[in-house]
């Protein structure tokens, strides 16, 4: 029994270095990319509202 939680101990001193980078890495990422959604979404809003406002005069046209 010793061996084997000298092993999973082992096993643990091992993994989580790699864990916590994986960790950090993907909390970088989530980052990243909460940073880029609200420019995004204001581009989509002006697209939006360019595409409405076109709609609207071309159907003004006919």
């Amino acid at each position: 029994m010793e061996k084997i939680e000298k092993i999973l101990a082992w096993i643990e001193r091992m993994l989580m270095p790699k864990l916590n980078e994986i960790t950090g890495e993907i909390k970088d990422i989530h980052t990243r990319i909460a940073a880029q959604s609200s420019p995004l979404r204001a581009n989509l809003q002006f697209v939006n509202r360019y595409l409405y406002d076109s709609h609207q005069l071309l159907q003004g046209d006919s």
